[in-house]
């Protein structure tokens, strides 16, 4: 009798619900446009005031801002939610190397020579996507200078790709450990290649939502993590203004 009591209140409460959320999300999605704005407004400022040839540009530092705030909400979600939520974060955790916006034009890889570029956790921007709670609770409690096992590159498991012109670099392979470096700031790895999605953008942009077509408009792919498409954003302005690579050894991309 309890349970057909709940099943009834429940059926009774759908309606009402489902017109909250047609309520509420069109105020969200206004609320992501005009964070948007208001994120860009502030790289913009910042790249207004400062260098464009300095050796290592004020932007990275805040798309650093941006990645570790990703990096924590990774690691603090797959402590907490439960295995279906794994999945989750594994898709969305690319973002802007979606699939979907492959398809609109060609993305260059360049392949890299062995470690011609070092990237360091305490300084550059990085991403290391996570699916296994288990070996993360492992790697968090071995790896670090707090454990008195400093995080080491291991050319043999550790494998990334820097992402230009937003200048983060996303692990592809051995993502615990990276990611405990990223979170703990320790530690520098080195990319096998440079992915230059500079091409997206005459194709795409992020309104704050989704990522859609330029040409009518048309939404390609909606991210759940909605700094990335902010980072994706930030990339176009670091294109737009020819901010200086802070790495050597690159292709002069645009």
């Amino acid at each position: 009798m309890f349970k057909s009591d709940l099943t009834l209140i429940n059926e009774e409460l759908q309606p009402f619900l489902q017109n909250l959320m047609g309520i509420l999300h069109p105020i969200q999605h206004q609320r992501n446009k005009q964070l948007l704005q208001k994120r860009l407004e502030e790289a913009k400022y910042l790249i207004q005031i400062s260098s464009k040839s300095s050796r290592f540009h004020p932007i990275y530092d805040l798309v650093r801002t941006y990645t570790l705030q990703i990096q924590k909400d990774y690691i603090f979600n797959l402590a907490l939610h439960n295995k279906d939520a794994e999945r989750y974060f594994i898709e969305d955790s690319l973002g802007v190397l979606n699939h979907s916006l492959y398809k609109f034009d060609t993305v260059q890889v360049f392949p890299l020579k062995k470690h011609s570029i070092a990237i360091d956790l305490s300084k550059n921007p990085a991403l290391s996507p996570l699916w296994h709670p288990k070996r993360l609770k492992n790697t968090l409690n071995l790896i670090g200078r707090d454990h008195n096992n400093s995080f080491q590159f291991d050319s043999t498991n550790h494998e990334s790709t820097l992402i230009l012109p937003i200048g983060v670099t996303v692990v592809t392979n051995g993502l615990h450990s990276c990611s405990t470096g990223i979170f703990k700031a320790e530690g520098i790895i080195y990319p096998e290649s440079v992915t230059d999605i500079t091409n997206i953008y005459s194709v795409i942009r992020f309104d704050g939502n989704h990522y859609r077509r330029l040409e009518n408009n048309r939404i390609v792919y909606t991210p759940t993590i909605k700094e990335l498409g902010i980072l994706f954003e930030i990339g176009r302005l670091i294109m737009d203004n020819n901010i200086a690579i802070p790495f050597q050894n690159l292709p002069v991309l645009y």
